[in-house]
């Protein structure tokens, strides 16, 4: 009696890579095209160069006084929008210090 043959193991070739994939840094040109679109509808578009910063400002230097009373304010703004305007988030956070000082 003959013994079954078991089927050949199917190989499939990997497919190669073309190095096709995300391309980073390369959003300049949708935006344009974005902005422009908005531009032919009647949308308002202003520049944003320089808006957008990480940091947070830092007041000036104030001069000391020499008044008992002593009167700090400090306010910070955290807040996420979307490209299209959309406010997720806004919060607004202060703090204000009096200090007096006696003899």
């Amino acid at each position: 009696m003959p013994l079954p043959m078991e089927p050949a193991p199917i190989h499939t070739p990997k497919p190669k890579l073309t190095g096709k994939g995300m391309k980073l840094g390369k959003k300049g040109a949708d935006i344009d095209t974005f902005v422009d679109s908005v531009r032919k509808d009647g949308g308002l578009v202003k520049d944003t160069n320089g808006i957008a910063t990480t940091e947070p400002v830092r007041p000036n230097a104030v001069a000391v006084s020499t008044s008992p009373l002593h009167l700090r304010q400090e306010e910070k703004i955290l807040t996420s929008v979307h490209r299209e305007g959309d406010v997720d988030q806004f919060e607004v956070r202060g703090l204000l210090c009096l200090h007096i000082m006696s003899e």
